[in-house]
């Protein structure tokens, strides 16, 4: 079998790459140690740059034969019902978003490839934030280089945290009544204005040790950041904190949230009396906060009434997982956001939680049967 000279460049880049890396354990790198001596480390930064210029020209002749027809006029012309396949969000929802963001970039001095139109960069996130593909594979879509895609999608996704305190507030007295009506209407659970709970976003193993260490959670073997959200009965946002490690505990996390001194104050207490957010067993219980009963409490099994109170507590605590459901199938990429950097994963996750709010305001709604739509090809 003939070999090729590409595969002799690339078995000769693992080779050094694999010895330059390595510990000195064997004679090869101690050779080439005493023979690069300092010029060890920039030669082997440019070999690294070489083989990912290799992994960035096969991954784009791979996508290439897989989308051969595929590009950005082919995204903004289809029919409604692909387009919201392709961004996860309806064309009028976009259009808004489009606006919004248009008046921030204007304002700002800090504009990123400025001569790009707005409506392009949004999209290009929002399809970067549906689908979970390769910045390479949104080059090719949205024409534009790779590093660009990458500078623009971080980009649009700070402006969007900088949104949230617009898109994810509290709710107001007359809103907690409007909430807490729909909860009892719907679970038969009074008072309620919202659900807390926590998920995992699987991130990229971070660089530093000491840090992996602390973003790895021990239950799954991934490196992850929690978000932690209270959402109401519409699945709305209400607050959210992202961004602590995955070994972190639901309790810790929310002490270490600014959540928690305001559900705790006496002096400016965030719920008026008689309302609460429900939680569950992992959380404390608060005058703000209720938690299921435990029968290990004192020993003695529950009562009719206490099981009554946790079966009701446990349904109307179920829409914050749904929340968190539907936000994940709308915005795929977090199933895994390709970054070590976990601040930079912490924006992305926020920037996913204002577009989800958005959307729902906008009366976007994204339902198991546009889910099942996800894998279709453009």
């Amino acid at each position: 079998m003939a070999v090729g000279v590409e595969d002799v460049k690339e078995a000769l880049l693992n080779f050094a790459l694999t010895e330059l890396s390595e510990s000195p354990t064997n004679h090869v790198y101690t050779f080439i140690k005493s023979e690069m001596g300092a010029h060890r480390h920039h030669i082997l930064t440019s070999l690294l740059a070489a083989r990912d210029s290799a992994e960035n020209k096969l991954e784009e002749n791979t996508e290439r034969q897989q989308t051969p027809g595929a590009n950005y006029e082919t995204l903004v012309t289809c029919r409604d019902s692909d387009f919201k396949t392709y961004f996860r969000m309806n064309r009028n929802t976009i259009q808004s978003l489009t606006r919004i963001i248009g008046k921030r970039l204007m304002a700002s001095a800090e504009a990123v490839h400025p001569l790009i139109p707005v409506e392009k960069k949004v999209l290009l996130t929002a399809w970067l934030m549906g689908n979970n593909q390769s910045y390479m594979a949104a080059a090719k879509l949205f024409e534009v280089s790779k590093g660009t895609v990458y500078r623009i999608f971080h980009h649009i996704c700070s402006e969007l945290t900088i949104l949230a305190g617009k898109y994810i507030q509290w709710p107001d007295p007359n809103e907690c009544d409007e909430i807490s009506a729909s909860f009892e209407n719907k679970h038969g659970f009074p008072g309620v204005i919202g659900v807390i709970g926590a998920c995992h976003i699987e991130i990229r193993e971070p660089e530093a040790q000491e840090e992996a260490a602390r973003f790895k959670n021990e239950q799954t073997g991934q490196y992850t950041v929690i978000l932690q959200a209270v959402c109401d009965d519409r699945l709305l946002f209400r607050d959210v904190c992202a961004g602590f490690p995955g070994q972190t505990s639901k309790l810790r996390v929310l002490i270490g949230s600014p959540l928690y001194t305001r559900l705790s104050s006496r002096t400016d207490p965030l719920i008026e009396p008689h309302k609460h957010i429900l939680g569950s067993s992992d959380y404390p219980q608060l005058s703000t906060l209720l938690t299921p009963y435990s029968s290990n409490a004192d020993g003695h099994p529950l009562s009719k009434q206490e099981l009554k109170f946790n079966s009701l507590h446990q349904t109307a605590r179920s829409v914050v997982e749904e929340a968190f459901e539907m936000l994940k199938k709308r915005f795929q990429r977090l199933r895994f956001i390709d970054v070590s950097r976990t601040e930079l994963a912490s924006k992305v996750v926020v920037a996913a939680c204002v577009l989800h709010n958005f959307a729902l305001m906008h009366g976007d709604e994204f339902t198991d049967e546009h889910y099942k739509n996800t894998d279709k090809k453009i």
